[in-house]
């Protein structure tokens, strides 16, 4: 539908980790560590939009709200571009459209568009009318620079949080932590469909003390204190290679 030619294997491991977190309650938080240039993040895109189609699909929600986090403003709107292009055209030879109906609205003398500063509104949402509890566009960024615990969303999708500029020093590795701890208010304990907030964190290790190592480190110090305790993390961390087994083969031999 988005027009990546996936294969079985790398990608459809970190399909399922995202697809788990939809299905299970439990494990509402996806972690997609792999290597540059494995569709990782387009993979992220794509799932955006899938994530609008089920809400209205199952639960008749056309007010879902989705956080857009990264290191910077311009990654975030790299990513808010890359999603609208796949609403408003409807992915490879329109299918998405033809088969779910379009999530893209023009703006007309009647109606607003889909197309806010820094977001969207889904076209579904807008022709719904808005309710008082969703201020925020279905989908809106975020940056280190600009989140504020005054707004609400019901999930959150971290791009590559960290990079080489904001891991430089012990004061940028704690702003970008600062960052992440943030974004939890904004979530609350619910969603509009009475679930836990999902939150989608798909990175590249930049130090062993960046977010992404915290988060692990974190996960790994309660396991060991508690044997009874259940991570809410679903995560796919792999390198290239491992003990001789090719992540993706068909891309990078040995």
């Amino acid at each position: 539908y988005c027009g990546f030619d996936l294969e079985e294997k790398p990608h459809r491991v970190m399909c399922e980790a995202l697809q788990s977190a939809e299905e299970d309650n439990d494990k509402p938080y996806s972690m997609l560590v792999v290597p540059r240039g494995f569709y990782k993040t387009s993979i992220v895109r794509a799932m955006i939009v899938w994530k609008f189609y089920r809400r209205l699909y199952f639960n008749d929600n056309p007010y879902h709200r989705i956080i857009l986090a990264s290191a910077n403003l311009a990654l975030s709107r790299m990513t808010v571009s890359a999603v609208a292009n796949l609403m408003r055209y409807g992915g490879r030879a329109g299918r998405m459209n033809a088969d779910y109906g379009s999530l893209w609205m023009n703006r007309t003398k009647d109606l607003p568009g889909s197309k806010v500063e820094d977001g969207i509104n889904i076209a579904p949402r807008i022709a719904r009318g808005e309710i008082p509890t969703a201020v925020e566009p279905s989908l809106f960024l975020g940056s280190l620079r600009r989140v504020s615990t005054g707004f609400h969303a019901d999930e959150c999708v971290v791009d590559d949080l960290s990079n080489r500029d904001n891991v430089r020093t012990p004061g940028q590795l704690q702003n970008t932590i600062d960052y992440w701890r943030l974004l939890h208010p904004i979530l609350g304990s619910r969603d509009k469909d009475g679930n836990r907030p999902k939150i989608t964190f798909c990175c590249t290790p930049w130090a062993d003390n960046d977010v992404r190592g915290m988060i692990l480190r974190e996960e790994e110090s309660k396991c060991a204190a508690d044997p009874e305790y259940s991570s809410d993390w679903n995560v796919v961390v792999k390198p290239a290679e491992e003990d001789g087994e090719l992540f993706w083969p068909t891309k990078y031999n040995h």
